[in-house]
């Protein structure tokens, strides 16, 4: 990929993370409403779902940016409502987003997944937000950690100072590094993440946004990580097959 595609993912992946992890807050996204963020995307904008994501997500914002102070703070609770009962909880959320709810035998919030996750951040010196309050395979912490690895690999690549300030902005525990080889470590990290975390059950999770979301710009969300993830997977030759009888991400050709 071109440094700049690159950067792009890095960019989009950070904001998907912090959407999908993060508590909304009121001054944040009264930004995202004011500057209009998602009238397009860094990157994915192709991709149908990113598309769809990225409409629908702009529809809840116009709506908003029409309310005076105090209907803006109503909406608001309404969104933490939605985003804590969606994401959280109490007790099973309405839309797991974590890993091992769809990968381990169990549905468990600690497995085996959690700690090869945990073993995968240990080894690049990832330190997730919120750290032992939620399960290592959180769909937030997994996207923020793969926009790290984008950032490390632009910043390899050659990408330069904008790349360096990405790596920053993404976490001060991995330093930009600068050879080919570790370019290459990165990718094969972006690729397991990917591959063995993320597109196994991304499309479900999707689902189950889609399904109990009670505004627009969650139910985008769902679309939009599900786009971002497919669209990015394609440099590792990984598809989203269709065909009737089950969806599910493979290789080309298999």
């Amino acid at each position: 990929m071109h440094e700049d595609e690159l950067l792009g993912a890095q960019m989009a992946f950070a904001l998907a993370s912090r959407l999908v992890f993060q508590e909304p807050e009121d001054g944040f996204y009264a930004s995202l409403i004011k500057e209009d963020v998602f009238e397009g995307s860094p990157f994915g904008q192709d991709d149908p779902a990113v598309g769809e994501g990225l409409a629908m997500m702009r529809s809840w914002c116009l709506v908003q940016a029409g309310l005076d102070q105090e209907e803006f703070a109503r909406a608001m609770r309404d969104m933490r409502s939605d985003w804590f009962m969606l994401l959280v909880g109490p007790g099973v959320p309405k839309a797991p987003n974590w890993a091992g709810f769809y990968l381990s035998v169990k549905s468990e919030l600690m497995s085996q997944i959690t700690l090869d996750v945990r073993r995968l951040y240990r080894r690049w010196g990832f330190v997730p937000d919120g750290v032992n309050k939620e399960p290592d395979d959180n769909l937030g912490i997994l996207l923020g950690f793969l926009a790290q690895l984008i950032a490390v690999e632009a910043s390899c690549v050659g990408a330069g100072e904008c790349a360096d300030e990405a790596v920053e902005a993404v976490s001060t525990h991995v330093a930009a590094a600068g050879s080919e080889a570790d370019a290459q470590a990165a990718r094969d990290a972006q690729e397991q993440v990917l591959v063995s975390y993320l597109l196994p059950w991304i499309n479900t999770w999707r689902w189950h946004v889609a399904k109990h979301a009670h505004n627009d710009f969650l139910k985008g969300l769902g679309e939009l990580v599900f786009g971002l993830c497919r669209a990015y997977a394609e440099r590792f030759d990984m598809v989203f097959i269709e065909d009737g009888i089950s969806s599910r991400f493979c290789r080309k050709g298999e």
